[in-house]
């Protein structure tokens, strides 16, 4: 997966990395290759509905079945990740998320979607990633709806927008990750094309 290990080379800590993801296939290949060649993730989970998709991807895809994490927004019980703390509505996140255990550590932003099925606004990740990311960590936010793009891209330092390929069958999907990122005197971009089998496995073009 030659984009992810351009990130990774190029990224220093600190950085944070926003990725768009057309489907779940994508983003569990991606997070599986992550977590195995640069560490374990450690999950910010937004809302009931994220929980609900990691005790479906654990059950279904056997990823993620381990690992720390909080939910923000959440009440419901998360079967694979062992969940730190919860935080509500009333919650101060930028102090309490200060206080983690999360340095050195690379950690994943998801389920920042369904924030606008409950009446919450953006606004509150954008706060997260301000005021919690330090020169310790590398963040990762994931996201599936375009339209956030315009709004989180100003707050990461890379940008990778998968897509699929028109390549795709049923036993195999193929996806093109692009990498957007600021150089002097402009944007630069690069890409490439990777595939996964159905079961979410690591497949030769990794």
């Amino acid at each position: 997966m030659d984009i992810i290990r351009a990130v990774f080379k190029m990224a220093e800590e600190g950085d944070r990395i926003l990725m768009l993801f057309p489907d779940n296939y994508s983003f569990l290949a991606v997070m599986q290759y992550i977590e195995k060649n640069y560490g374990n993730l450690f999950w910010i989970l937004w809302t009931d509905v994220s929980i609900e998709r990691i005790n479906h991807f654990g059950k279904k895809y056997s990823f993620p079945l381990s690992g720390d994490a909080i939910a923000i927004y959440a009440q419901k019980k998360c079967n694979y990740l062992n969940l730190l703390d919860s935080f509500d509505i009333q919650s101060d996140l930028s102090s309490a998320l200060r206080t983690l255990p999360i340095d050195n550590r690379i950690v994943v932003l998801f389920g920042i979607d369904f924030l606008n099925v409950y009446g919450f606004d953006i606004n509150k990740v954008i706060d997260v990633l301000v005021n919690c990311s330090n020169d310790n960590n590398l963040f990762i936010t994931t996201i599936f709806t375009k339209e956030l793009v315009d709004k989180l891209m100003p707050f990461h330092d890379f940008y990778i927008e998968m897509s699929e390929s028109r390549d795709t069958y049923i036993s195999y999907r193929t996806y093109k990750a692009s990498l957007r990122f600021s150089v002097k005197g402009g944007v630069a971009e690069i890409s490439n094309v990777f595939t996964i089998d159905k079961e979410v496995n690591e497949d030769g073009g990794f």
